[in-house]
């Protein structure tokens, strides 16, 4: 039942094999209506995948901390890379943000994973969103691949 969407989802070079478990509980999760479930495993698998385009791509994925040493890039950094606008386009990145990580928009990255959205945030119509931009990212393909 869940095959064909996987395969689908999973073809591209951007969801990393050590992650594709993931992928499949929280796609899995969506189709059975299971929208807090699907949230709190598709949000932070989005982060991900966009941090392996960037490393792809051999954009920079980390940046100073303030303390010394070095911290990952958070979701809305790497969404204003221009490495990573050239590939995905302005207009998905600015798509992504306001669904994922600006809080003028939807903020939805930082609210689920920040514990701050109350329950009636899992809700059909945000994972459809979400679901919808796995749809989008896994237009992603290699070079060669086109």
């Amino acid at each position: 039942m869940y095959l064909s969407s996987d395969k689908y989802m999973l073809a591209s070079p951007i969801f990393e094999d050590g992650r594709k478990d993931l992928l499949i509980k929280g796609i899995k999760a969506y189709l059975d209506d299971d929208f807090l479930v699907a949230l709190h495993i598709l949000i932070p698998q989005i982060e991900a995948s966009i941090r392996n385009l960037a490393e792809k791509i051999g954009a920079p994925i980390l940046k100073p901390s303030r303390s010394g040493g070095f911290h990952y890039k958070n979701l809305d950094d790497l969404l204003t890379d221009e490495n990573i606008i050239n590939v995905l386009g302005e207009d998905m990145c600015l798509y992504l943000r306001v669904l994922l990580s600006d809080p003028r928009g939807w903020n939805l990255r930082n609210n689920v994973c920040h514990g701050i959205s109350p329950t009636e945030t899992f809700n059909q119509m945000a994972a459809d969103r979400v679901f919808h931009v796995l749809l989008c990212l896994a237009l992603v393909k290699e070079e060669k691949d086109r």
